[in-house]
């Protein structure tokens, strides 16, 4: 093991590797180098893969140690799967040898079956890692049987990041996938690449980050409409394109606006075989709440809708779809009043369908549609992305799925 040295804070070994964790938003930051010798010798200590391979070859051939000495190196402590510093499961030709290791900057493991002469090392430059979840793959492509393990993302919740996120959850059973942070490109080569594996776009949310690129979010929804992303458009160019997709019979579900270059630019989901769907937008406050009753009147009920600033006026966006439920729709509001409208409105028996929070004057303002929809229903609000992820996953479990996410 040549590359093996004692992992000291001034070697500034030009070979060694950035380290990263996961903040609370579960956005990857660089982690600060940091003395770790104190462990010497539990740890402290840094290598390479292939030194690290060489290091289970030798435990496997019995290089270090006569067989009787591993024997007894590997022998279980009474009530425990441990031995002399090892990891020990099973005996015989399915004895089972490994060890894993953890600090700021890394995780790693190894695995190994001594008898089967077949192990496994995986290092990763990432605290947030599973080097366990990959090293069992690998050995069941090896012809081992393992039992695998379920992925848990381990973010960082002490990091703030500074966002605040929203989320509505209803009735569905669809699996979902999140993407988040991805660059406008990224989105739309993730959102193809998503859709030819069944799952596609439903909700897309654009942000700036804290370098001012443009961001984006996304629902991902199994067995859903086969979806379109279309970004970066003029108002004109984005209504000829939605206007044209319509006459193939992919209708707008899912509208987004935001400034770059100093211009107001519009993006959307466009989904095949969707409701036929009216696109309202360029309204002050007052006609748009004329044009949203006179749709209704018309059976036209608001599915998505964005508030933004001209420059000089806030403006409204919505698309409508045709239906005849119950509905509401309130705009405007403090945070402590949307919450007690939420209250009002599920006790008669309306659910949060789509949520816009804005800011003015340093202020903030809450906005909801409110429709007739399933029985299981669920707002988290003002938490983390780590938060978020984590009680997501548990409402999934429940039979939930989510329908709007926002970042603000």
């Amino acid at each position: 093991m040549n590359t093996l040295e004692v992992d000291y804070l001034f070697n500034n070994n030009p070979n060694e590797v950035s380290g990263y964790y996961l903040d609370s938003d579960c956005d990857i930051q660089t982690r600060r180098d940091d003395d770790i010798s104190w462990k010497l010798s539990g740890g402290g200590f840094q290598s390479t893969i292939g030194d690290l391979g060489n290091y289970i070859r030798g435990l496997m051939e019995h290089k270090l140690l006569t067989k009787e000495s591993f024997e007894q190196l590997w022998s279980k402590q009474p009530d425990a799967d441990y031995a002399f510093g090892f990891d020990v499961r099973g005996e015989g030709k399915n004895l089972r040898v490994g060890h894993a290791g953890s600090q700021n900057k890394t995780r790693t493991i190894f695995i190994m079956y001594p008898e089967l002469k077949i192990g496994v090392g995986v290092m990763c430059n990432s605290e947030w890692a599973e080097p366990e979840l990959i090293a069992l793959k690998v050995l069941k492509e090896l012809g081992v049987e393992v039992e695998e393990q379920e992925y848990v993302r381990n973010c960082n919740e002490k990091s703030k990041s500074g966002y605040r996120y929203l989320g509505v959850w209803q009735e569905g059973t669809q699996p979902q996938i999140l993407r988040k942070g991805y660059g406008t490109r990224q989105f739309q080569a993730e959102a193809n690449h998503l859709s030819s594996l069944g799952y596609n776009l439903s909700d897309a949310d654009s942000y700036l980050d804290k370098k001012n690129v443009r961001r984006w979010d996304g629902v991902f929804q199994q067995n859903a409409l086969k979806a379109q992303f279309i970004a970066h458009q003029s108002l004109d160019s984005f209504q000829l394109k939605v206007n044209a997709l319509a006459k193939t019979g992919a209708h707008l579900i899912d509208i987004e606006t935001y400034i770059a270059s100093n211009r107001r630019l519009w993006a959307g989901v466009v989904a095949q075989n969707a409701p036929k769907a009216t696109f309202v937008v360029g309204l002050e406050a007052d006609p748009f709440q004329k044009k949203y009753e006179e749709l209704n009147r018309k059976g036209q009920r608001l599915a998505d809708f964005k508030t933004y600033w001209n420059g000089q006026k806030r403006q409204w966006a919505g698309v409508f779809v045709p239906g005849n439920d119950s509905h509401a729709f309130f705009k405007s509001l403090t945070s402590e009043a949307f919450v007690q409208k939420n209250t009002e409105l599920n006790a008669q028996g309306l659910q949060l369908h789509d949520i816009e929070v804005y800011t003015l004057n340093s202020k903030e303002y809450w906005s909801g549609v409110w429709r007739q929809e399933k029985d299981k229903y669920q707002l988290l609000r003002e938490i983390n992305y780590c938060t978020q992820e984590r009680k997501g996953k548990s409402l999934a479990k429940q039979g939930m799925e989510l329908v709007d996410w926002e970042r603000y």
